[in-house]
């Protein structure tokens, strides 16, 4: 989402408090400011996810598989969207760094990335195709989710802790995102073999 802001403000959209965006605003009129390929498509992205990204275009073609940003979320998802993959980094503002950052500015509110998060997952949790494609989370941040038990409230079906490329995440994506739960029940998933 940020990626492109460059890493001042990348830091401090994970350690300010949403309020203070506007300084940011203000500071970086520009930041959120992103380039996209002609077909809409997100120009960056997490490596990641472009790992990933690769990894589903052998699979299941170009025409199936697209990195967006975002707020455009409606323009890609359809009625034949079976599973929507998430990378995220600070979804919840649940580090120490975000904690310690966003209480110096008087408040331990959530930082700005994670009410972008939120927002982002709402959009997902309200959207009309909901019921046929599941959400499967990756990325640095998935811990937070698992954690917290944030899964059911943020609408997220899967969390992946692991490898991308694994064969694994791939038949996650394969079977539209359903999972097979551990003994434990838990909605964990953690591929650690190369595919």
């Amino acid at each position: 989402m940020i990626d492109h802001a460059g890493y001042f403000i990348q830091m401090g959209m994970a350690s300010m408090p949403q309020w203070m965006e506007r300084a940011m605003n203000r500071k970086y009129p520009k930041w959120k400011d992103v380039r996209r390929f002609p077909n809409g498509s997100a120009l960056k992205a997490p490596a990641g996810l472009r790992v990933l990204e690769q990894v589903l275009v052998r699979e299941f073609g170009r025409e199936h598989v697209v990195v967006c940003y975002p707020d455009d979320l409606d323009r890609f998802i359809g009625s034949e969207t079976r599973a929507v993959g998430v990378s995220t980094m600070n979804p919840l503002g649940t580090t120490f760094a975000a904690g310690v950052y966003t209480s110096i500015f008087g408040s331990s509110r959530e930082p700005i990335n994670a009410h972008y998060a939120r927002q982002m997952f709402d959009t997902l949790r309200k959207h009309e195709g909901r019921p046929q494609f599941k959400v499967i989370v990756g990325g640095a941040g998935g811990w937070q989710i698992t954690q917290t038990g944030s899964a059911e409230r943020l609408g997220v079906d899967c969390v992946v802790d692991g490898r991308s490329e694994s064969a694994e995440t791939v038949d996650l994506f394969r079977r539209g995102g359903e999972r097979r739960t551990d003994s434990t029940g838990s909605d964990r998933y953690a591929p650690n073999e190369r595919g």
